[in-house]
């Protein structure tokens, strides 16, 4: 049974151009992540699990006042309205690059309370986002041995995928486009 919501089309053409030309043009400002899964976590031990981020609004430090978070503002709202949020965790930006093979990331939740996890395709790309069976309320909580698929959900440019946070879940580093961008947000409920 699937627990997840995938809303294609999610925002007007225009607007959807205008993220897409920002995020993945020259002059965006795109920082670097040994771990894209973790931020917190330092990790140069594997070289597929790095990637790059924007954060809009930050777990610690709130709304970012800048002119790139205000323009992600009008978004991030109407996701919110979209889950039915009562608060913005976070929001942020996120670029996984080419992988030479397939490479899954950690498997994990963002959260350790109830939340709803959303993420908003940028581009078309490979490196699908895997839904899992498995709940945790707990993200330093250590994985089961084996994890069961739900869904593997393809990255197309201008969908939303929504779920519940607790849900175990993790993503693929492209290995046929050059980058995989997502904006990842999170509400409490």
């Amino acid at each position: 049974m699937k627990e997840h919501k995938i809303i294609d089309n999610f925002l007007s053409k225009s607007y959807h151009k205008e993220i897409l030309e920002l995020l993945s043009g020259p002059n965006f400002e795109w920082y670097y992540q040994t771990n894209i899964t973790r931020p917190d976590v330092f990790d140069d031990t594997d070289v597929n699990q790095h990637g790059f981020a924007h954060w809009f609004i930050h777990t610690d430090r709130g709304m970012i006042n800048s002119f790139v978070a205000n323009f992600f503002r009008p978004l991030i709202l109407q996701i919110q309205d979209e889950v039915g949020g009562n608060d913005i965790l976070r929001a942020r930006a996120d670029m996984t690059m080419l992988a030479n093979k397939e490479y899954e990331h950690t498997p994990h939740v963002d959260f350790p309370f109830p939340n709803i996890s959303v993420i908003y395709y940028v581009n078309d790309s490979d490196g699908d986002t895997i839904i899992y069976e498995e709940k945790t309320d707990n993200p330093d909580n250590p994985l089961p041995d084996e994890l069961t698929v739900v869904d593997r959900v393809e990255p197309i440019a201008n969908r939303l995928l929504i779920f519940d946070g607790f849900t175990l879940h993790t993503g693929s580093s492209p290995t046929k486009n050059k980058n995989r961008i997502l904006i990842n947000s999170n509400f409490q409920i």
